[in-house]
């Protein structure tokens, strides 16, 4: 396992031994985390899905990952009923910069 800090990010970067299959070793880079989220905000997460805390938060980090590329490509992001009645545009506290 090697172990390289990212001075620029804060995020600590692992290269080694992959939990994926079929992806090369060698060049594999996973990022550790360390969340402080309260059990007020987590529970209903993990009663709603099948899923454990690590798989909450890969999907939550998936769908993040998404909505950067999609704002990045300056497309917008909606929510409505299924008839189409009560849109809602996603916003973020974050910026995104577009290319």
């Amino acid at each position: 396992m090697v172990y390289a800090p990212d001075s620029k990010s804060g995020v600590e970067r692992y290269g080694g031994s992959s939990p994926f299959p079929g992806t090369n070793n060698l060049e594999t880079i996973m990022a550790e985390i360390h969340l402080a989220v309260s059990d007020d905000f987590m529970t209903p997460l993990l009663d709603a899905t099948d899923g454990s805390i690590k798989s909450v938060v890969s999907d939550a980090l998936a769908v993040f990952s998404w909505v950067v590329e999609e704002r990045k490509a300056g497309r917008i992001i909606i929510s409505c009923e299924k008839n189409g009645a009560q849109v809602a545009r996603l916003t973020t506290p974050t910026n995104i910069r577009k290319d």
